[in-house]
């Protein structure tokens, strides 16, 4: 399923806010719950994009966390990131 959701761009001590669209990819199963670990985060275009070495928070919505970004797909139409949870 896909959300419009409110998500943080997170590079360095840089932090700025846009609308995307957020959609799970893939979770696992442990002690009968499923736990989030890789999502796709899709932002408009007129947003910096992101490297490898930043992060992406969610902030609304059923898949609201903290991912670091694990690919980046730029497009002339949106930024596509593929993020995974982080651990801490």
């Amino acid at each position: 399923m896909n959300y419009l959701e409110r998500v943080a761009l997170v590079s360095g001590a840089s932090e700025v806010e846009a609308p995307a669209t957020v959609a799970l990819v893939s979770a696992q199963e442990a002690y009968e719950v499923f736990l989030v670990t890789d999502v796709s985060v899709r932002v408009p275009p007129g947003f910096a994009v992101l490297g490898t070495t930043d992060s992406v928070r969610v902030l609304t919505g059923p898949l609201a966390g903290t991912y670091r970004v694990t690919q980046v797909r730029p497009s002339r139409h949106h930024t596509r990131y593929m993020v995974a949870r982080t651990t801490s």
